[in-house]
């Protein structure tokens, strides 16, 4: 039987972009994401810049544990190497590029340019709400706080309804699960109900298959011991991050001299929030030495 994922592409070029190894910019997916999650940063890209997607769920080993629950056979390592390879064949490191991560396929997106020869790696690298792979940032297995995880769950559902959801964490906090999504069937955005019609029972099996993703996650990243910074690179955190308040989200332990902006909007409507494009736009042309005639 083939897998549910089979037939998405890992690398692929967005309708408008240009198929050729000039100047570009490399987005990695982690997938499992509302579908059009990435398609307005796509679009907010320097036009004349080639812009190619990297959807993490091409990779079988990465995705099926989010399906199936069981403990991925990979780690943040793994999946970049993976990545790299990829992208080798197609011609797609060196010379002059962008590499942008978003949500898990930040880290990624880091491990990446340790997997990358110094003439491989990308000019600067931007991560968009992304923790920093340290400590307090993972869980032992399974360990994921369940307020933090029915938050993030809201977060999502929101998403999918293409708006936001006012939620605080205190919400959620002493609260079992079933009592915590007691109170998710009942709130309202300015859509309607984040799950209309849907019982407590149809709401507990969407949590639980949302879960599978987070604690995939949680296993891929937990084992991975971050290398010194590589490249240049920028963290763009949104408002109501889903990683708490702390500015720098843990990468200033890594690099004290991590550059930080911030946005509007949460982990998924900063990607349509026009000032977080911007200033990806900003990085882009920068670094990729793009006059005003190229943008």
């Amino acid at each position: 039987m083939a897998h549910r994922n089979a037939g998405i592409e890992l690398i692929s070029t967005p309708t408008g972009a240009r198929a050729d190894a000039g100047s570009r910019i490399v987005v990695v997916y982690p997938g499992l994401a509302p579908a059009a999650a990435h398609e307005e940063l796509i679009a907010a890209m320097p036009s004349t810049v080639s812009t190619y997607v990297v959807d993490l769920d091409a990779v079988e080993e990465y995705a099926r544990p989010a399906f199936t629950g069981e403990p991925p056979k990979v780690g943040a390592a793994d999946v970049a190497a993976h990545v790299a390879t990829e992208l080798r064949q197609r011609g797609l490191v060196g010379g002059d590029w962008l590499l942008v991560g978003w949500s898990l396929g930040g880290i990624i997106a880091y491990a990446l340019t340790s997997e990358l020869a110094g003439d491989e790696l990308p000019a600067h690298l931007v991560v968009l709400d992304t923790p920093a792979p340290v400590g307090r940032n993972s869980w032992s297995d399974d360990g994921v706080p369940l307020d933090l995880e029915l938050l993030w769950f809201v977060t999502y559902l929101a998403a999918r309804h293409e708006t936001t959801a006012s939620t605080a964490r205190e919400t959620f906090t002493g609260l079992d699960a079933d009592a915590g999504l007691k109170l998710v069937l009942d709130i309202e955005t300015d859509r309607g109900p984040l799950l209309p019609g849907a019982s407590l029972a149809g709401a507990r099996k969407l949590f639980e298959g949302y879960l599978n993703v987070v604690r995939r996650n949680n296993r891929i990243v937990s084992a991975y011991q971050a290398a010194p910074p590589r490249v240049p690179f920028t963290l763009i955190r949104p408002e109501h991050s889903l990683f708490g308040a702390e500015p720098a989200m843990g990468w200033d332990e890594i690099d004290p001299a991590v550059e930080v902006r911030t946005c509007r909007g949460d982990h998924y409507s900063m990607l349509r929030d026009p000032f977080a494009l911007a200033q990806v736009d900003a990085i882009a042309r920068d670094c990729l030495r793009l006059t005003e005639s190229e943008v």
